[in-house]
């Protein structure tokens, strides 16, 4: 599953009864994300049932990113004064 040249029908993940799946996501710039899931199932009881949450997600940049570019940054100021 991949939405990496946009979202169609093929990006579903489904799943039996029991089953026990854990998914990772990654995201391609910083910034806030809303990301809308959708979920649907045949319940013993209620028969068909679905719904749909949308959770938010602030990307940052990861603290080794963020430590390289000001070590760079540095070095050219260090760099350009001499």
């Amino acid at each position: 599953m991949s939405n990496f040249n946009g979202l169609d029908g093929g990006d579903v993940l489904s799943l039996n009864a029991d089953d026990h799946v854990h998914a990772n996501m990654a995201f391609s710039e910083t910034g806030l994300w809303a990301v809308t899931f959708e979920a649907s199932g045949t319940h013993s009881v209620d028969g068909f049932v679905s719904g749909e949450a949308t959770y938010f997600f602030k990307v940052v940049p990861e603290p080794a990113t963020a430590w390289l570019t000001a070590a760079g940054c540095l070095l050219l100021l260090r760099r350009r004064a001499r």
